[in-house]
């Protein structure tokens, strides 16, 4: 809601595009790719690749939501070597922003979907979409 990324963007996004930097309003999104469909593509304008300044509470949300998911990583590798014998990649730099919780990509309906119950359970009347989030910015 506070970075104006349209939803297939932020599908999208990947820790090697996010810089979390120390020094106040520092901190950003570097975006460089939109998902279509399952696949991901450029952005659609050479204006679309840009860079999103977060606040800092955005920042501080985002490191501790990339400490989460490498702790769920780091016990599903250890998972899987009890299971299988052999350890999963280490997170790295291409891994997904924001996964479900299963650590698959995204579906912006889901995102859609989510939203609209967010916006019910807030009693909010109009129409609240992915979009019209973006305008709020």
């Amino acid at each position: 809601m506070f970075t104006a990324l349209r939803i297939n963007e932020l599908v999208s996004l990947r820790w090697k595009d996010v810089v979390l930097d120390g020094a106040s309003c520092s901190s950003y999104f570097a975006v460089r790719e939109q998902r279509d469909g399952n696949t991901t593509t450029s952005t659609k304008t050479k204006a679309g690749m840009r860079n999103v300044y977060l606040t800092d509470d955005l920042a501080q949300d985002l490191r501790v939501h990339r400490e989460t998911q490498y702790r769920l990583v780091k016990r599903t590798r250890a998972r899987q070597k009890r299971r299988h014998g052999e350890a999963s990649p280490h997170p790295n730099p291409d891994d997904l922003v924001f996964t479900t919780p299963w650590g698959r990509p995204l579906d912006p309906q889901s995102f859609r979907r989510a939203l609209a119950k967010m916006a019910w359970t807030a009693e909010l009347t109009d129409h609240i979409h992915p979009h019209y989030l973006r305008h709020t910015s």
